[in-house]
C-alpha cells in the first residue's frame, strides 16, 4: 500500500460494495476504518462523514458515544473496536478484496484533482446508498 489516502480509497470502494451487496455490518466495519484512516491521513471532514454513514446504517452502533469522530478516535474503546477491525482487514487483505471487484485505484484517482477531492467523491458515493 503506497499511503494512506489510497487506503482510505480502498476502505471506501469495499465500503460501496458491501452496501450494495446489503452487507450492512460489513460496510460498518469498513466505514469505520475508513474514518480511522481519513483522520490518520489529516482529512478530519471525510472521518466525519464516514462516522455519520456509520451512524446512518447502525444507530447503535459503539461510535454513537461520540458526537464527532475526533472525540472517538482517542478513546480507548474505539481504539480497541480499531485494532479487530485491522487485523480482520489489513491493508494486504482489503486490496486483494478490491481487485476482486476489479476496481483499479490508480486509474480512477486520476480523475480527480487532489486526494481530499477524490475521497469527497468516494464518501458522498456511499452515502448515496
Amino acid at each position: 500500500m503506497a499511503n494512506a489516502t489510497q487506503l482510505l480509497a480502498v476502505y471506501l470502494h469495499l465500503a460501496r460494495g458491501s452496501d450494495l451487496r446489503r452487507q450492512t455490518l460489513v460496510s460498518e466495519k469498513l466505514l469505520a476504518l475508513a474514518a480511522a484512516t481519513a483522520w490518520e491521513a489529516q482529512l478530519p471532514e471525510i472521518a466525519q462523514q464516514c462516522h455519520l454513514a456509520v451512524l446512518d446504517r447502525n444507530k447503535q452502533h459503539l461510535l454513537r458515544k461520540w458526537e464527532s469522530f475526533a472525540d472517538a478516535y482517542p478513546s480507548e474503546a474505539f481504539q480497541a473496536y480499531l485494532k479487530q477491525l485491522r487485523r480482520r482487514y489489513s491493508p494486504e487483505k482489503a486490496e486483494h478484496l478490491l481487485e476482486t471487484l476489479g476496481i483499479e485505484l490508480a486509474r480512477e484517482s486520476d480523475l480527480y484533482a487532489d486526494h481530499l477531492e477524490y475521497a469527497t467523491a468516494l464518501v458522498e458515493a456511499v452515502l448515496r446508498r
